[in-house]
């Protein structure tokens, strides 16, 4: 790799809404300059087992999928930060106000 190219950052998105799971991959791949490769799973489990297989930099995770134990670590998922991922229900939600 040359010096001035930066590795991508990759990004398991675990969302069970296919439409929220495209807005958010629509959201981070299409800019062409962008560092983010996403790849999509819509359950949990599906995800700690990808997780397990390691090169993930972040995880975007739906809250929906962790229920009442949202503020708790989530075993299996190692290195990669974890962020969780609420559904806005307004309109001018978190989303399209750019954040």
């Amino acid at each position: 790799m040359k010096p001035d190219e930066q590795q991508p950052i990759h990004i398991l998105l675990i969302e069970d809404q296919e439409e929220d799971a495209k807005l958010l991959m629509q959201m981070l791949c299409d800019e062409p300059e962008n560092p983010f490769k996403v790849e999509w799973v819509e359950s949990l489990s599906l995800g700690l087992t990808r997780l397990a297989g390691g090169g993930f930099n972040l995880v975007l995770l739906s809250l929906s999928l962790i229920g009442d134990e949202g503020i708790e670590p989530i075993p299996g998922v190692g290195e990669a930060p974890v962020s969780r991922l609420s559904r806005l229900q307004d309109e001018g939600g978190f989303l399209s106000r750019g954040a």
